[in-house]
């Protein structure tokens, strides 16, 4: 959910088979700037409803949210984890709709609707495309070696199911 580097750039542009309603990569910069400056507003109108004091469940599902989502580029863009940023991005998602229905006490529906719709529609987009992302792509169809076996058995045809355990490039593996 981070801007890739050039590296990055070569793995998820040409090495992953993406559907064709993949964003492209330019795109992810300027939506979570927007995403972080409308949770910062939504935060900032929480906490001067009472401080932490007051307002520390809703904060503290807020700061649960954030370090969620600034744990999920490493998992998929430096990790090359789909199956663990797939895991990390629906725990994502839970505390972001936890968030969400902890600030609207506070701040009410519209509000938060206007400040953290976005934010929830863009996590949930996300999702379908991790998941779609690992039907798509066995750790050789993703030009990665396996880091480990799931147990289960997939061909390369990527029509076998999931094989979503892939490592980093050059790492040592089937």
């Amino acid at each position: 959910m981070s801007s890739p580097n050039s590296d990055l750039k070569g793995w998820f542009e040409q090495k992953l088979r993406k559907p064709s309603w993949t964003p492209p990569v330019w795109i992810f910069a300027p939506t979570w700037t927007l995403l972080y400056v409308s949770m910062g507003i939504a935060s900032w109108l929480v906490y001067h409803q009472g401080g932490l004091r007051q307002q520390g469940k809703a904060l503290g599902l807020y700061a649960v949210t954030l370090a969620l989502t600034f744990a999920w580029p490493t998992l998929f863009f430096r990790l090359y984890r789909l199956d663990w940023a797939f895991a990390e991005v629906l725990l994502l998602v839970a505390a972001e709709v936890a968030t969400f229905l902890a600030f609207s006490k506070v701040i009410g529906l519209l509000l938060v609707l206007l400040l953290l719709g976005p934010l929830l529609a863009w996590t949930a987009f996300t999702t379908v495309l991790i998941y779609a992302l690992m039907l798509r792509n066995s750790p050789k169809r993703a030009g990665l070696s396996s880091s480990s076996s799931t147990g289960s058995s997939s061909t390369d045809d990527g029509k076998s199911g999931l094989r979503p355990l892939i490592s980093k490039p050059g790492t040592a593996g089937n």
